[in-house]
């Protein structure tokens, strides 16, 4: 081999050397620049570090969900909405049924801190994968939805709740002072940048449809606690093909809410003459333990009208009337 020939092979050899050095730094490049933009991809489900305690000790697979905060017309606000996906009890060998997804009530009562509620849950679906969220507003979401000035007014934490209007011996300035709270809240979150009006159960629907199909699940068993369950009924509505079958806890059925509280007692009072109604007409039972039911709930509100039960309560000299009329009753009922 001559000297011009070994120097033409050198050069060669390193020629391609270094195309293959810049086609790697091209594609490698090129899949960074992807990486990003998936990082950008809305919607989309992360793996991260859990949200709580409680979900690390499960052995959870921890997910954040991100979303547009307004599905229909995108702003550039996004959601952030924590996920646990807690698998079957290990000594069992398969799983026994589908993922089921766990919706929150209250609304506003997340139940991913909470030890006891989350094995009473998994105790309840038996030996099947579990899976947590904090839907949007909650606690542990990004944005929560939250005015501690108002859960200074309110008997059930930081939500609007009907006993609030019947916990006081003035249940009109209660009312009054209650709608300047609630007023002081919407301009609260407003200025903060959150579009209030997004936060509903058909926004709610969509963001839990986006991320069983990110996990992968096709249809999914999901179970309701209270308002939770007039979101899952909210999500079958919508994405009924999603569901194999449904558990309604203690439901807070969706046409009960936002409405005026009067107007709430008279809608529960009929829900409850159509399910007794059903009872007595079902079972013999039934219409043993419930003789009278409507007329004995009739004489128990006007009583408590006419009468109103009132305590006084304190500690540490500072006192409180409890005030118990007939409205409440109904509430509590």
């Amino acid at each position: 081999m001559t000297i011009s020939t070994a120097i033409g092979n050198f050069m060669h050899l390193n020629t391609k050397a270094l195309c293959s050095s810049l086609f790697l730094l091209f594609a490698f490049s090129t899949s960074y620049a992807h990486a990003a933009e998936s990082s950008r991809t809305i919607p989309r489900l992360e793996s991260t570090s859990c949200a709580t305690q409680a979900l690390k000790d499960l052995n959870a697979s921890c997910y954040t969900f991100y979303g547009e905060e307004n599905w229909s017309a995108p702003s550039g606000n996004t959601v952030e909405l924590p996920v646990g996906v807690i698998p079957p009890d290990s000594d069992a060998s398969t799983e026994s049924g589908s993922p089921v997804i766990f919706f929150p009530g209250g609304p506003g009562h997340s139940a991913l801190s909470i030890p006891d509620y989350i094995a009473q849950l998994r105790k309840d679906i038996g030996n099947r994968t579990l899976v947590l969220f904090d839907p949007r507003g909650f606690k542990h979401a990004n944005p929560t939805l939250s005015c501690p000035s108002y859960a200074s007014v309110s008997p059930y934490h930081n939500i609007v709740h009907t006993p609030a209007l019947t916990a006081s011996l003035d249940p009109m300035g209660r009312m009054k002072h209650i709608t300047n709270e609630v007023s002081s809240c919407y301009q609260k979150l407003e200025n903060e940048g959150i579009e209030v009006s997004q936060y509903t159960e058909s926004a709610t629907a969509r963001d839990i449809e986006e991320i069983r199909s990110r996990l992968d699940y096709d249809a999914v068993d999901i179970y309701g606690s209270s308002t939770g369950s007039g979101t899952a009924l909210s999500y079958i509505r919508y994405y009924p093909d999603s569901v194999r079958s449904a558990i309604l806890g203690w439901p807070w059925y969706t046409s009960l809410r936002n409405r005026a509280p009067l107007d709430e007692f008279y809608t529960l009072k009929g829900k409850f003459t159509d399910v007794l109604a059903m009872c007595v007409e079902d079972s013999q039972a039934c219409r043993e333990q419930v003789p009278a039911w409507f007329l004995a709930i009739d004489r128990t509100r006007r009583a408590l009208d006419d009468r109103p039960y009132t305590a006084r309560v304190g500690s540490e000299g500072q006192e409180k009337t409890l005030y118990f009329d007939g409205a409440a009753f109904l509430d509590t009922l």
